[in-house]
């Protein structure tokens, strides 16, 4: 019986210490799509380092998701284009862009 609850209790700690790991990796996908949307924000208009840093989102999405990381490109992705389209309004509506 012992090892019965020992082993509910391993489980509920493994599933919250997962729980916990995934909720941090949310916020640091947050921070990251924040700092590089601000990268784009404080560069000038039509320079080459706002494209440098609007290409920078759009590879680290692609290396996301080239490593097997969906959820996390996608939580970074839509950050990062929330943030430009409400405040510069430079990134089109996906559905419009062709794809490379």
């Amino acid at each position: 019986m012992k090892i019965k609850y020992l082993l509910t209790y391993l489980i509920a700690v493994l599933t919250f210490t997962a729980c916990s790991e995934s909720v941090k990796n949310s916020e640091i996908i947050r921070s990251a799509a924040i700092r590089d949307a601000a990268k784009v924000a404080e560069a000038p208009e039509s320079s080459m380092q706002r494209e440098h840093a609007v290409l920078a989102i759009r590879v680290r999405e692609q290396t996301l998701r080239d490593n097997g990381y969906e959820q996390e490109a996608d939580l970074y992705y839509s950050t990062a284009r929330s943030i430009l389209v409400d405040s510069l309004h430079i990134i089109e509506d996906r559905a419009t862009v062709n794809e490379y």
